[in-house]
């Protein structure tokens, strides 16, 4: 028995058949193995590269060649975003797809006059060099997340008309109401947004509808005949009750 254990001992132990080593090619045992080798050296794990093994893959990744390649799942999310903004987005603008799941709405130099119809994942919304003069009252109330709204160089006609858009940059971007300039009327033409007063915005209190207006006259008319008729019925009850009491 104890030679038998002697003999075991002095036998040469036989090699692993894969040697483990580290996961950069910078290893020893890489030595003579080229990268990316479909059939690497025997006796040697051929592990995975790393773009941190090798620096000369950083500093292409840095350069824009990407190192891997991009997931499936990546791909394919991207692909829908794209196709969803497409389809939301108003003919005249273009729309691109946000890593937040909102839009870029760029409606630049179109030639509007009136807003289009905006998605309501609207993000950022560029109306800058159009012929816009108003806003209606309620046009961004749909757009929860708008945080980004530029409507430079648009000959705004700053009266009533624009109180809505006026209030909604004051709550948000209030810098932005020195940007934005009034076209028209002539007493607040060329000022900014931000520093027009009451005066120069006009009246934007409550006003008679025009067809209350043009019949003014034949209001006055039925109060006057009502008021002679309440007077009449007066002076027949006083004549009664003194002919009583005599």
């Amino acid at each position: 028995m104890g030679s038998l254990l002697g003999a075991r001992k002095s036998l040469p132990l036989p090699k692993n058949k894969f040697t483990p080593i580290h996961s950069c090619p910078h290893h020893p045992a890489f030595n003579g193995v080229q990268r990316g080798s479909a059939r690497p050296g025997l006796g040697t794990l051929y592990l995975p590269q790393s773009p941190a093994c090798f620096p000369e893959e950083k500093a292409e990744t840095r350069e824009g060649s990407p190192a891997c390649p991009m997931p499936a799942w990546e791909a394919l999310f991207l692909l829908w975003a794209t196709a969803e903004a497409t389809k939301d987005c108003p003919i005249p603008c273009t729309c691109r797809a946000l890593e937040t799941m909102g839009l870029w709405v760029d409606c630049r130099g179109r030639g509007l006059t009136a807003l289009p119809a905006l998605p309501a994942r609207t993000r950022h919304l560029l109306l800058a060099n159009n012929s816009l003069q108003s806003v209606p009252p309620g046009a961004f109330d749909h757009l929860p997340q708008l945080q980004t709204l530029d409507v430079t160089q648009n000959p705004w006609h700053c009266d009533c008309s624009l109180t809505y858009l006026r209030l909604w940059l004051e709550d948000r971007t209030p810098e932005a109401l020195l940007q934005v300039r009034c076209a028209s009327p002539s007493l607040a033409a060329h000022g900014p947004l931000g520093q027009l007063t009451g005066y120069q915005l006009g009246s934007c209190g409550w006003q008679l509808q025009a067809s209350w207006v043009r019949s003014g006259v034949l209001w006055d008319v039925a109060l006057v005949a009502v008021a002679a008729l309440g007077l009449a019925l007066l002076a027949g009850l006083l004549c009664a009750t003194t002919e009583a009491l005599d």
